[in-house]
């Protein structure tokens, strides 16, 4: 089973810099994840919403045993789903990474919501992860 650790960041290009350097598999949500940068700094500024936190951080990591069971493609598709979940309606940029012997995703979810224009709020809240 994995885990998931939330988090927030007032720099969504630092994140998503971090996070591509090292993916192996990665997929954008409501973004097309080769411009996911530029994407979500648009609705950002279009909303006046770049004060703050700018995206959320979400960490999600697979025992060795899983990884080896799933590989990084599902561990990846697995890591879309999750997004859709706890964020609809959000950009949401999925970078796998497998350098290590548990497959994780990093999930950086742009703060700002594309249908009410109004900012993610995690507050920790477990809930919507399944």
């Amino acid at each position: 089973m994995a885990t998931v650790k939330l988090a927030r960041t007032t720099s969504c290009n630092r994140a998503i810099s971090y996070a591509e350097k090292r993916a192996v598999e990665k997929d954008g949500l409501n973004c097309d994840i080769t411009n996911a940068k530029q994407e979500m700094n648009v609705v950002r500024e279009l909303y006046s919403k770049n004060d703050k936190t700018q995206a959320h951080l979400c960490i999600q990591s697979f025992s060795p045993e899983e990884s080896k069971m799933l590989g990084a493609k599902k561990i990846n598709e697995l890591g879309m789903e999750l997004a859709e979940k706890i964020a609809p309606n959000h950009q949401a940029a999925v970078y796998t990474h497998a350098d290590k012997a548990h497959i994780h995703n990093h999930i950086v979810i742009n703060s700002v919501n594309l249908e009410t224009c109004a900012k993610y709020h995690h507050n920790n809240d477990f809930e919507r992860v399944p």
